[in-house]
């Protein structure tokens, strides 16, 4: 995590005055825009799946396309699978809100419970 993404968190844990759950919506938004700027893909088919819905649907992609939260949150999950940055800043949100240690099973549960609800990309 660079220091200014550890900042950027701080900066939400500290205006949000106790409200765990906005921190936690606040901080998956900002994990999601930080897991689009490093470009992670999902064997190719983010990316296909991106330049689909702004080609023929008109959605612009940081906008729309996660406008729901689930989607969002299951982004950011699975890529916490694959990159370390993103891991380490989804280990001090979920450490603030739930005070726990986030583990790998923790992860595991939080993707398959989204995928059990149909969330897809």
């Amino acid at each position: 995590m660079t220091a200014f993404e550890n900042q950027i968190l701080g900066e939400y844990l500290d205006n949000r005055d106790h409200d765990m759950a906005g921190f936690f919506d606040d901080a998956m938004e900002f994990l999601r825009f930080a897991t689009t700027e490093r470009n992670i893909d999902f064997q190719g088919y983010y990316k296909a799946k991106c330049e689909y819905e702004m080609t023929y649907n008109g959605l612009e992609f940081d906008c729309e396309y996660f406008d729901e939260k689930d989607r969002q949150n299951l982004y950011v999950y699975l890529a916490a699978e694959v990159n370390e940055e993103i891991r380490e800043m989804l280990e001090y949100v979920w450490r603030n809100v739930y005070s726990e240690i986030f583990t790998d099973n923790i992860l595991s549960r939080e993707i398959y419970l989204l995928e059990e609800k149909g969330v897809t990309f």
